[in-house]
């Protein structure tokens, strides 16, 4: 499949090597967020963020096909005009390690300008390209920016880089940090650590802050995902208490909400069909920024010239009404906010530090929710591409790193399914990781031969309400009747919190 993959690169003219450099050691880090990539190195004792070549730290996540052949990505395809909007793809980290029948792949394909096709029950994406019908899949897409992110490195240390640091969403899955995985394979860089963004934001809150002992409660809001965590730093000890999160809520919902608004808008005051694809890209970034200038003011008009041939429209929308289209998506995030706080078993008053990261964070309304709950002032910062950064420099020996450490946590309950689809827990939700641990199971019926081990995440008693991870057969089971097998199973999370699946081992009556 790699070989496959990079073929498909080739085929854009992608390459990850057009400069010849010195082989260097450095680690970077690199903070895959859904709209915007950044990348960054700790050397001397420092965190550099590295600019893209507009002079800009962080880079949006747009990929443009154009009707020459060409591809183009990062901020020249975000604001490229006059192009087919289904050659323009975004917000593909939404994608990664999803299968085609999930409900939120179906439920994305409306909103979407671009084509989703279904290849071996995997969303691709499908382009026109010189006169082709070309796919691609969320990895390779994805692999694109991590590529400019290499490059950029590159450039700027004047050296090849090899190894990266990446960050994840606290709550993405093992199919999802795999996926990242793989991404970063056909860019030809070797991921040393998947960290979880929140505790990336908290390792990063140490270069600003003077104090030694700290819990700090991190919100990471980004464009398709977002996580509650809260994180105990000591000296140089980084420890992740709890953390809950949702991988289909962010800035993107608030947008579409506004969007639909805005159509509906359209149609009743013209009746006219809306273009979407002619004025869809236009009203996405319009949206954006409106959203952005709601945080300062309290009303925006929305202006999109030329929707039609000598025909503009303009919509007011006030913060008042931002909010109320958007209602249930703060209370779904402050929702999460209190699960945190009650799964740490803490106390607002003892949060010492309020980190609000990622894009959609910086949403005045969720600074005021934020600042109500815990009845002090959060701080907004771009911390989780630093955070990378310094793991980075750790896992390259840098000094100054000699004295922090990481203890992150897996976010959620993993156990296989007993008896009557009840869910039998191995690991607890927040289990500090590494972990390992074993469990003694049994048949269920007399002279059972085989058992099937199916496993599950998730905090319900019940396995059908928790998510499906994988399965197994273990056979040769000795011929006893029902209990009589003693049947050990074996789970491990390693330390980019990935389920690894270990052999059980069975065996009868002593």
């Amino acid at each position: 499949m790699k070989i496959e993959l990079i073929i498909s690169l080739s085929i854009i003219g992608l390459s990850t090597s057009k400069t010849s450099y010195v082989e260097s050691n450095e680690v970077i880090g690199i903070d895959f967020g859904t709209s915007f990539v950044s990348v960054g190195i700790f050397r001397y004792g420092t965190v550099e963020i590295i600019p893209n070549e507009y002079g800009n730290r962080m880079t949006p996540t747009y990929v443009l096909f154009t009707e020459t052949g060409d591809c183009i990505i990062g901020e020249l395809a975000n604001l490229k005009t006059g192009h087919n909007s289904k050659n323009k793809i975004y917000n593909i980290k939404r994608l990664l390690g999803r299968t085609w029948n999930d409900n939120f792949v179906q439920n994305l394909l409306a909103s979407v300008p671009y084509d989703l096709v279904n290849v071996n029950n995997k969303p691709y994406v499908q382009v026109n390209l010189r006169n082709k019908t070309i796919q691609f899949s969320p990895e390779e897409i994805s692999a694109m920016f991590l590529v400019q992110m290499k490059q950029l490195a590159e450039k700027y240390l004047h050296g090849t880089i090899k190894d990266a640091v990446i960050t994840v969403p606290a709550y993405f899955n093992d199919q999802q940090r795999q996926a990242v995985k793989d991404a970063s394979a056909i860019a030809e860089l070797n991921v040393l650590r998947l960290i979880s963004e929140p505790t990336a934001a908290a390792m990063a809150a140490r270069i600003h802050s003077t104090e030694e002992d700290n819990v700090i409660f991190v919100l990471d809001l980004g464009g398709g995902t977002v996580d509650a965590s809260i994180i105990q730093q000591y000296e140089g000890f980084y420890k992740a208490i709890a953390t809950v999160g949702n991988t289909s809520l962010g800035g993107e919902n608030f947008n579409e909400r506004v969007y639909s608004q805005l159509v509906n808008q359209y149609i009743r005051r013209t009746g006219k069909i809306f273009p979407y694809q002619k004025a869809d890209m236009k009203v996405r970034r319009e949206i954006e920024r409106a959203k952005r200038a709601l945080s300062s003011v309290k009303e925006t008009m929305i202006e999109i010239n030329s929707i039609y041939p000598g025909e503009d429209f303009s919509w007011k929308l006030t913060r008042e009404h931002f909010k109320h289209l958007c209602k249930d998506l703060f209370s779904a995030i402050m929702s999460l906010v209190n699960k945190a706080m009650i799964y740490a078993k803490t106390d607002t008053h003892d949060i010492t530090d309020i980190l609000l990261v990622g894009g959609s964070s910086k949403m005045g309304t969720i600074k005021d929710l934020m600042s109500k709950y815990f009845r002090k002032s959060p701080r907004s910062d771009e911390a989780v591409v630093y955070g990378a950064a310094v793991q980075a420099g750790i896992l390259r020996r840098d000094n100054g790193t000699d004295d922090i450490l990481l203890h992150d946590i897996y976010p959620m309950t993993l156990g296989f399914e007993a008896a009557g689809g009840k869910m039998t827990a191995i690991i607890k939700r927040n289990t500090p990781i590494p972990y390992r641990k074993s469990h003694i199971a049994t048949t269920a019926k007399d002279n059972q031969p085989n058992v099937e081990i199916k496993v599950y995440r998730g905090e319900n008693s019940l396995t059908k309400d928790n998510e499906f991870m994988g399965k197994f057969v273990l056979s040769e089971i000795p011929i006893l009747p029902k209990g009589g097998p003693q049947i050990e199973v074996t789970f491990e999370i390693d330390v980019d919190a990935e389920y690894i699946r270990k052999s059980s081992q069975a065996y009868g009556y002593n």
